[in-house]
């Protein structure tokens, strides 16, 4: 769409869904195989260009496509100041359907864990957010919520700092409410840091029917005030634990190097587990509290993601901050389709594991299709196979998985129950294939609102 007050270009051609997972496919690779600028992948030296990326689209088309690319109708956008006005707005439609696709293809597991992350933009930005303890110390900052064993992303939220011009009361209380909200009364386990934990979250999860487990800092209104130094707490391995009256909610203090407390409502008190720590040369076997198992096996699942994102970040600078969040959610993607590729194959390269750059590098042919936007004849084989063939000439792999077009694959998830000793049923997730599936939701989430 054409604004009215701007003359007309008239290099532009109006785009197709195809040429748009192309533009996808294109942007990925230029992160898998980087150059110092996008115009040295058309070079005319053949040690530096990339036959596959020349042969699917023409330069000045591409800079034409990031010149115009928008996801969203901004004839529409309301002013600041208006009703309706969302800082968000320029992404939005694209959040909101990768929000529900997220949720509709996947069951969490039973440990779930919320953390924040942050996107890296130095920009101006009313909500942008300096976390100096962070690797990105400036940025928009992210509330996610993640399957703690996988590390699939089932939700998330964009913080927009404060509202109204009044300090938040309970921020973390407020986030883990509304990310939860989808998943009350089924007994999941959360776990969660000392950012989130007070005692007013864990009573309100336990009403909603679900477990919490957190690190929680001893100024915490309410925590116990014998936990916090407790002088029969001295040597490594030490521990003391207090009840809250006839409730589920325990206060721990472990010593390991320092200090160490936790608040828990998903198991007995009572539970002691073994944990070793190394001393130098010797391995000391000590005991501590349940919690502390829980707590570190099962809260790094937003941290696992965010792994997995940074190792093949798509995506290009821009002074447009709603482009760094397009480019999140994109990585998120792939990301999670290649989580679920995972649960559902055991496929090897080779004596090699089938990595997350491996699922990049095949997922790049796969959205491209038989897309060639270059002049004169197409290609000869421009069917599916022609085009792998082609595209190897650059560094392109050669195979395609195929995967069952006609029925989803059955992906077994066991839904825990409310008591531990309960019988576990198995559901069956359907899942239609997911190399490039999830790709195709964000390309037309983007044709249906392009403009320029």
């Amino acid at each position: 769409m054409a604004q009215p007050d701007l003359p007309t270009d008239l290099r532009w051609q109006n785009t197709t869904e195809e040429e748009m997972r192309a533009f996808l496919a294109i942007n990925i690779l230029m992160e898998i195989n980087q150059l110092p600028n996008a115009e040295m992948f058309w070079s005319s030296n053949p040690f530096i260009n990339n036959a596959g990326i020349t042969n699917t689209m023409k330069c000045n088309r591409f800079q034409k496509l990031v010149q115009y690319f928008h996801v969203a109708d901004r004839s529409t956008e309301p002013g600041r100041g208006e009703p309706g006005y969302d800082k968000l707005f320029k992404v939005r439609p694209v959040m909101e359907s990768v929000s529900r696709t997220f949720q509709d293809i996947y069951m969490l597991n039973k440990e779930v864990s919320i953390d924040e992350a942050m996107i890296a933009f130095t920009g101006r930005l009313s909500f942008r957010q300096y976390m100096p303890a962070k690797s990105i110390k400036r940025g928009i900052k992210m509330w996610m919520l993640c399957d703690a064993r996988t590390a699939f992303l089932a939700r998330f939220e964009v913080y927009l700092g404060r509202q109204n011009n009044q300090t938040e009361h309970g921020l973390g209380d407020n986030v883990v409410m509304r990310l939860v909200d989808h998943i009350y009364h089924s007994f999941r386990w959360l776990i969660f840091d000392n950012f989130f934990t007070v005692i007013p979250l864990m009573k309100e999860l336990l009403e909603k029917g679900l477990y919490a487990c957190g690190t929680v800092r001893v100024n915490r209104k309410g925590f116990p005030s014998q936990l916090k130094k407790p002088a029969e707490v001295r040597q490594r391995g030490d521990f003391k634990i207090m009840q809250m009256g006839d409730t589920n909610l325990t206060a721990t203090v472990w010593k390991d190097m320092r200090l160490v407390h936790h608040l828990v409502t998903l198991r007995d008190p009572t539970v002691i587990l073994p944990v070793q720590r190394r001393c130098g040369v010797n391995v000391l076997q000590l005991q501590s509290p349940h919690s502390v198992n829980v707590y570190n096996m099962y809260m790094g699942g937003v941290d696992l993601h965010d792994q997995y994102r940074a190792k093949n970040d798509v995506g290009s600078c821009s002074k447009n901050y709603w482009r760094y969040l397009f480019w999140f959610l994109l990585n998120c993607c792939i990301v999670n389709a290649f989580i679920m590729y995972k649960l559902t194959s055991r496929r090897r390269i080779g004596w090699k594991r089938f990595t997350h750059l491996d699922f990049g590098l095949e997922l790049v042919p796969e959205l491209a299709g038989v897309f060639c936007k270059r002049k004169g004849a197409a290609p000869e084989g421009r069917g599916r196979d022609g085009l792998v063939e082609q595209m190897n000439m650059g560094g392109w792999p050669c195979h395609v998985p195929t995967l069952r077009q006609d029925k989803g694959l059955q992906v077994p998830h066991l839904i825990p129950e409310a008591a531990e000793g309960d019988e576990v049923r198995v559901s069956y997730l359907r899942c239609p294939p997911v190399s490039g599936w999830l790709l195709r939701q964000i390309s037309q989430s983007v044709m249906s609102n392009f403009t320029f």
